[in-house]
């Protein structure tokens, strides 16, 4: 770069070159060129007029017609209404349960007052005021004597009326314990047995009669207070009346039915399954079977749901290749299976199971008949031979006895063969439907099942109703048609007549009008235009009028602008000073700056607009006043070109994360989020709710949270500083040998279970990009296959855990996330000589000056930290043991050098300093605060290659997580319209076609298992991090946030 001329030194150039040689040579007389006649002013005036009626028309006719016919329609929906749905300001629900009791043998006075009495007893017993009981006497269906007839006094209902949740019949004797009772099986009926001595005086208000009815009622319906008491508690603003306190156990073992239990629908869909090693049994009399043992059982659900039945026989079905094969047992006298076996027991790979099809969920029975060479086959652990299979269904190993004669199993099981079956079935798919288990009566059970379905349905559709006001408030760009006013106004007429019939003890219409309204509020809030307008941004339509409007629009405004600079234009001389140096930047070159003598300089972009910047924002500009231009020093050029975020995007960016964190618990307790651009410059943060479920604590930015697989680019970053000092090659299998050893004698277990030789050496290439054949437990079942009985658990700080986890894919043959950088870590240990959170502080956190990062946090930095929580398969949060905890617990030297430095997961940070790396690698290297560089520009394009061009699709269609209260399972990873190649870096997702929220193409982005994302758009100059606490990963509500924010972070961005 050739050095500024000083502007105070002595100029060596005559600016009057004439005068200093007076007797030179005549001029030469040089005839001047002919000149075009100038313009009379009526053509110039006849110009201006014809430009001006174009303008004319663009402006009054063509303007206000492209805005009415591109506006977008949003029809008027009751804001405040739905929110206080969801608030649950307006329902109240209550839960009156009528009983009626029937008591010919007493005069109507005596009975009125034995009903008195107990109500008042029962009425002390009840702690759930949502949820009563109404005993009400009964007409009686038995024939009276003489002396027993009474004429009706008006208070009297029928015992046959459908609203009737249980009718008590009271039964005189004279033998036997009295009182007892005896409930009936499949009717809701009590018969209470009492002697005359039991009923109480006229002038008492107790008696052992009426206390006896009080607790055989109160304990009947216990498990029924308790479910709707759960439910209450789970749903934000639902209810205000005073709720049942529950137990921690009765709270676990409800949390365990709701996990286990499908998801309401309407209609299920079952599908019975016979699967058989051989080729018999090849027919089963599976419609017999289902009518006399099944059909039953689901015509009595015929209020609740509706059930269509397919049938299948599959033949020669083997074991999946992922389990053990069965072992003979002595004890038991039988082959068995161990029960860690049982996840793996379906062959989904070749089993013909069925999907989801129609309108409801499939509910798949799986019954199995075993080889008779391997029969019987039970589970080892307990030797049953059925289980259940949470939201999806149920196994029966069917072990048909044998004859000594003819010890092969019949080509066709019989009715009376499939009548364990049929039993174990039913049972199964009441646990799967959320039937209570008590009381022993049916009918009792089943009325119990519809309140509560009631109840959620109710709850469900006002929390729909509220995240659509909440949506449509937060942008107001999306259209909203016509039918989804249609479907909110009927969501909440339903609404409205399901809490009117509940009030009212009406619970069968209670279920329908509550089934409408949440099948109404999903189709409002899923409406199709809606959905498609939210991922796809306004800029858009750029594409489609540009062509439209360019052809008219270039010309109008050319001519305008010709005209302007015909009216203003004189000669301008601004460029006097000798050197003739220019400045390049990436975008945008050369870069120019002159003096313009108003106490201004001005900076001339070539190919871009003029940008204007104050004198005083420059340094060093003492030297530059009298120049009339000069260079732009690289240490201002952040200041010139620093960009801004637009008032109306800080709002939306705050509107979506405070709507996602007001949704108590089916929302998220706390999030952060922070972007800044390559300067460092903060963009937008914002801290919304608060760090835990169960705390009043808000979250803000001093909150430190566990950053998981976030770990993973500091670490990378960390390897890569030593491939630049020439310590570790990225291509070299040796090196890795030399420094990990236990890698080169790994085996491969493709299958899980065929141990195989390594085809090729690992590299560190492979390890920092995930293709070096390691996976994680939680993701990959072959993982776990290999590890037991120990097995393996790579959030436990154990170092052990990563040096036996198995290899799962040849070294190099594809890309599978797993423990790879953290052997990446440990060999940079062995290299260095350091732990890896030592290196890490030295090399990377102080020259960018992060104080809140840290392998192991004090106690102080441990009381600003946010909760891990846990949501539940319904879609409720709740806090739960932290799943990195051993690290939390070591504060000595001694107890932190006992714990490994996961390179994968182990750093816990602020989001306000981890976003000082991400501006560091958005800036190419080079820290924008401190201006100390960690990493050259060509190491962090290295980073930003892709690693697998051979695999365009590695982040779609994937397995299912092996652990899903660990991992969601998400068809895939980051969706993009087209389905354009996917690409992977070292250590990062490679977006490389543009993102629908904005981001440039080859946009660096990775996320934590507990819900955190970050990106890096290098192009842009914009990176970013969403901090949530929430398990498992791909939390739909935050992913959702994440999706919106950044979204409004491109929409406002300006230069």
């Amino acid at each position: 770069m050739p050095p500024l001329q000083d502007a105070n030194a002595p100029s060596t150039q005559d600016p009057n070159p004439d005068a200093s040689n007076p007797s030179g040579p005549p001029p030469i007389a040089v005839p001047a060129p002919r000149q075009p006649p100038p313009e009379t002013q009526e053509s110039v005036w006849m110009r201006r007029a014809v430009i001006s009626s174009f303008w004319a028309v663009v402006l009054f006719l063509g303007l206000p017609v492209w805005w009415k016919t591109t506006a977008i329609y949003r029809a008027d929906l009751p804001l405040q209404t739905m929110t206080d749905w969801a608030d649950g300001k307006i329902c109240k629900p209550v839960f009156p349960l009528r009983i009626a009791v029937e008591a010919p043998a007493l005069l109507s006075v005596d009975a009125q007052h034995l009903i008195r009495t107990t109500q008042h007893a029962l009425d002390d017993l009840n702690e759930f005021s949502a949820h009563h009981l109404r005993l009400m006497l009964a007409d009686s269906p038995w024939t009276a004597n003489i002396s027993q007839q009474v004429v009706s006094d008006g208070m009297r209902i029928s015992a046959k009326d459908e609203d009737i949740a249980l009718s008590i019949r009271l039964v005189p004797v004279e033998t036997g314990t009295t009182p007892r009772s005896h409930l009936q099986q499949y009717s809701p009926t009590l018969d209470v047995y009492y002697t005359a001595n039991q009923l109480p005086p006229p002038s008492s208000t107790s008696s052992p009669l009426a206390t006896f009815i009080a607790n055989e009622l109160h304990k009947m319906f216990a498990e029924e207070q308790a479910l709707l008491a759960y439910l209450l508690s789970t749903t934000s603003g639902a209810h205000t009346a005073k709720i049942k306190s529950l137990s921690p156990d009765t709270t676990a073992d409800l949390e365990r039915q709701s996990t286990r239990a499908l998801k309401y629908a309407p209609t299920y869909h079952l599908t019975f399954s016979l699967f058989s090693p051989t080729s018999v049994p090849s027919a089963w009399e599976i419609e017999s079977a289902l009518r006399q043992y099944l059909s039953p059982l689901l015509e009595s659900f015929a209020a609740i749901n509706n059930f269509t039945v397919d049938t299948q026989v599959q033949l020669y079905a083997g074991f999946s290749p992922s389990i053990r094969q069965p072992e003979y047992d002595d004890t038991l006298k039988a082959w068995t299976l161990r029960k860690e076996d049982l996840s793996g027991f379906i062959n989904a790979a070749e089993w013909p199971l069925s999907p989801s099809i129609g309108i409801g969920p499939t509910v798949n029975f799986v019954l199995y008949v075993p080889d008779p060479s391997q029969s019987p086959l039970l589970v080892k652990e307990n030797g049953g031979n059925s289980w259940l299979i949470p939201q999806w269904g149920g196994v029966l190993i069917l072990n048909p006895a044998l004859s000594t004669n003819s010890p092969t199993i019949l080509t066709t099981l019989t009715t009376d063969a499939l009548a364990p079956a049929m039993h174990t079935f039913s049972n199964q798919l009441l646990s799967l439907l959320g039937l209570p288990q008590t009381p022993h009566s049916l009918p009792l059970r089943l009325s119990t099942l519809k309140r509560v379905r009631a109840a959620s349905l109710l709850f469900s559709a006002s929390s729909t109703l509220g995240a659509l006001a909440r949506l449509t408030r937060a942008l107001p760009s999306i259209p909203i048609p016509d039918k989804v006013a249609i479907s909110v106004h009927l969501t909440t007429d339903h609404l409205q007549q399901a809490c009117n019939n509940l009030r009212e003890g009406r619970f069968q219409g209670a279920l329908e009008h509550a089934r409408i309204a949440e099948a109404e509020a999903e189709k409002a809030f899923f409406e199709r235009s809606m959905v498609g307008q939210v991922y796809f941004p306004d800029e858009h339509k750029v594409a489609v009028y540009l062509p439209l409007l360019g052809p008219v629009a270039v010309p109008l405004v050319m001519a305008a602008l010709k005209e302007v600079k015909t009216r203003n234009k004189r000669p301008r001389d601004i460029l006097r000073c000798a050197t003739d140096a220019v400045y390049s930047i990436s975008s945008c070159s050369p870069v120019l700056l002159y003096y313009d003598g108003a106490n201004r300089f001005r900076v001339a972009l070539l190919g871009c607009p003029i940008h204007t910047s104050k004198l005083a924002v420059l340094p060093n500009t003492a030297r530059l006043r009298n120049c009339k231009w000069a260079l732009v020093p690289q240490e201002s050029q952040a200041h010139l070109f620093a960009m801004s975020l637009s008032a109306e995007s800080v709002q939306t960016v705050k509107s979506i994360l405070d709507g996602v964190t007001a949704e108590s618990k089916t929302g998220v307790p706390g999030l952060v989020f922070i972007a800044v651009d390559r300067n460092g410059k903060t963009l937008v943060e914002h801290a919304s709710g608060t760090r835990s479920l169960n705390s009043k604590e808000p979250m803000d930015m001093e909150t430190m949270f566990w950053i998981a697989s976030m770990t993973k680019i500091v670490a990378t970053i960390a390897c890569m500083q030593l491939y630049e000092e020439g310590k570790m090659p990225l291509d070299d299998s040796e090196f890795v040998k030399k420094y990990a050893p236990e890698i080169s004698k790994k085996k491969v277990y493709a299958d899980g279970v065929t141990p195989m030789e390594q085809e090729k050496g690992v590299t560190m290439r492979m390890l920092l990009s995930h293709t070096a054949g390691f996976g994680y437990s939680f993701w990959d079942p072959r993982v776990n296959m290999q590890g037991r009985p120990i097995g393996i658990e790579e959030f436990h700080g154990d170092v052990e855990d990563i040096l036996e986890s198995p290899m799962v894919n040849q070294p190099g043959s594809m890309w599978e996330y797993g423990i790879n950088i953290d052997w990446a870590g440990i060999i940079l240990e062995r290299v260095t000589g350091l732990k890896l959170g030592a290196y890490m502080e030295k090399h990377i956190f102080e020259p960018l000056g992060i104080t809140g990062m840290t392998m192991f946090p004090t106690k102080e930095e441990q009381k600003n930290m946010a909760a891990s929580h846990q949501r539940d398969a319904e879609g409720n949060v709740s806090e739960r043991n932290h799943l990195y905890r051993r690290v939390l617990r070591a504060q000595t030297k001694e107890e932190q050098d006992r714990i490994f430095n996961s390179a994968g997961a182990g750093l816990f940070a602020r989001p306000n300093e981890y976003v000082k790396i991400l501006a560091t690698l958005c800036n190419n290297g080079t820290s924008p605060t401190t201006g100390r560089t960690i990493l050259k520009k060509e190491t962090v394009d290295l980073m930003w290659e892709n690693q697998i061009p051979n695999q365009p699709d590695f982040a779609r269609n994937g397995p299912p997580p092996a652990d899903p209260t660990l991992a969601n399972y998400a068809p895939e990873m980051y969706p993009q319209e087209g389905n354009p190649p996917q690409g992977w870096g070292l250590s990062m997702f490679l977006t490389i076609a543009p993102g629908m929220t904005g981001r440039a193409a080859n946009t660096g982005w990775w996320a934590g298992i507990a819900n955190l994302f970050w990106w890096v758009d290098r192009e842009k100059g914009v990176a970013g991090i969403v901090a949530g606490q929430v398990l498992p990963f791909g939390d739909g509500k935050i992913i959702s946030a994440w999706f919106g924010v950044e979204k409004a972070v491109y929409e406002g961005l300006r230069k």
